[in-house]
């Protein structure tokens, strides 16, 4: 009976003081009070749905009046959840001017809120934050290399592209491989056509590798696309034969019929109809004793 009675009174109490919060924070909503943001953040993970909601959209109208430097105080609160509540306001408001603090969360301890972070200087085009972020490239979560790659593509971190080369090639993670990927396609990276294609050899990424391929297809890069016609691997060596047969390059022919001696024989078919379609009269010879006596003989 007691117990019933001592829970029916913490019953009330908890009501009174829903009662009395809300109240506050509606007052504070009709007089526009932003200096009260940071109390008012405090509630935005109460245990009482109605006060963690009308604190939320009291939040949320305040800062939509321009209070983001209230909003910005919120990034050193000690809950990771409001951390990353008040970056999702600075984020939708695309509040620049907290980029400083912002990258102050690249080194927090809560790794959701480090990609936030991430994801909000990425879309304030933060420059300066791109020495910070490529620390993390060998972070041991996959999703902080991730978002640490996906944010250095969009920054156009050139200087970031060997790092990023490295990943492509070395990553555990198929996610992060293909992400790297992505990013040195926004990159424009010449240099990561090669490594681009082993990748597609081995069906991971092959999708999203087709931008890249297409952009390497064009006459500056001829003299890269004839050496890969040397290279070790016959993926590459297909690859060049395509690329050069598409793009016309009569001064590749002879190149491409070293390759009829080929022991691959995908690259063997393809130097044949690389000479067919650069209509290639110097290989008559060769592609008659193919007819004759086979591609083993050839």
């Amino acid at each position: 009976e007691k117990s019933g009675e001592l829970h029916k009174k913490y019953s009330t109490y908890i009501k009174e003081r829903e009662d009395l919060c809300i109240s506050a924070i509606n007052a504070l909503r009709q007089i526009e009070a932003k200096e009260a943001i940071p109390a008012i953040g405090q509630l935005l993970t109460d245990k009482s749905k109605r006060i963690s909601q009308i604190s939320f959209d009291t939040f949320y109208e305040l800062a939509n009046k321009g209070a983001m430097p209230e909003v910005t105080v919120l990034l050193m609160d000690d809950d990771a959840g409001i951390r990353l509540l008040a970056l999702g306001i600075l984020i939708k408001f695309n509040a620049i001017e907290s980029t400083p603090q912002i990258m102050e969360l690249l080194k927090d301890n809560n790794n959701n809120v480090r990609i936030r972070a991430m994801e909000a200087l990425a879309k304030f085009g933060a420059k300066d934050a791109i020495p910070q972020v490529m620390k993390s490239l060998n972070d041991d979560d996959a999703r902080i290399r991730y978002h640490v790659v996906d944010t250095l593509g969009k920054l156009d971190a050139k200087e970031a592209i060997p790092n990023i080369l490295k990943l492509l090639n070395s990553d555990k993670d198929w996610g992060v491989r293909d992400c790297t990927v992505k990013a040195l396609d926004k990159l424009d990276a010449k240099e990561g056509v090669r490594d681009i294609l082993i990748l597609q050899e081995y069906g991971h990424g092959r999708n999203i590798t087709l931008n890249v391929i297409r952009k390497f297809c064009n006459k500056d890069n001829i003299p890269e696309l004839i050496k890969f016609l040397r290279d070790d691997n016959w993926q590459v060596r297909i690859f060049a034969l395509d690329a050069l047969a598409s793009l016309g390059v009569k001064n590749a022919i002879p190149e491409i019929m070293k390759l009829l001696n080929e022991n691959h024989l995908n690259v063997k078919l393809a130097a044949v109809e690389a000479l067919g379609k650069l209509d290639a009269k110097e290989s008559i010879g060769k592609l008659v004793t193919i007819n004759s006596v086979g591609f083993n003989s050839a």
